[in-house]
């Protein structure tokens, strides 16, 4: 099973002119990390290398594996837009 996050809005957020961490869900993605054997997906609109350079300054790049936005289905999509990315699609604040 694969599991896809969105950075913008999901894993950071701009806040107060910079872009911070959202750590209730990074927690979220350490726990599936942890407790699933799923595979850990990581897209931005804004491409691979901005994706990337994130994934690795967040300390996840050992475990999660960068595409393209809608370069591939997901059993489960957790996106702050409305998408169809995966089998299971939920939105998040």
């Amino acid at each position: 099973m694969k599991i896809g996050f969105d950075l913008d809005n999901c894993l950071i957020r701009y806040y107060l002119n910079e872009d911070t961490p959202k750590y209730e869900t990074i927690d979220l993605l350490r726990w599936f990390r942890e407790n699933t054997d799923w595979e850990i997906i990581c897209w931005s609109g804004g491409g691979i290398p901005y994706t990337q350079r994130w994934v690795e300054k967040l300390g996840l790049n050992s475990f999660v594996r960068v595409i393209e936005k809608g370069g591939e289905e997901v059993d489960l999509a957790i996106d702050d837009e409305e998408v169809n990315l995966g089998k299971v699609n939920i939105k998040i604040n």
